[in-house]
């Protein structure tokens, strides 16, 4: 009677353990799925446009946020 109590709870755990790693799978690949839909579109947009300005020749170059950075007219350079 234990014996046979054992195994069956033995094998009930097993079950549910091999349930649950499914589940898990499952739901790991939905989100790996949803996660690459959502951030594809905008990192090919980015690409597009990175790319577009390499082809075109825009000559622009990125600015860091103050067109004076650098000049001795900036208020870097007066005391």
């Amino acid at each position: 009677m234990k014996k046979t109590f054992r195994r069956n709870l033995r094998m009930a755990s097993h079950r549910y353990d091999e349930e649950e790693m499914d589940r898990i799978d499952t739901l790991a690949e939905i989100e790996k799925k949803l996660s690459g839909k959502l951030s594809t579109p905008n990192a090919q947009k980015a690409n597009k446009m990175v790319a577009n300005s390499i082809s075109m020749g825009s000559g622009r170059q990125p600015s860091m946020g103050c067109s004076e950075v650098g000049t001795p007219t900036s208020s870097a350079y007066t005391h």
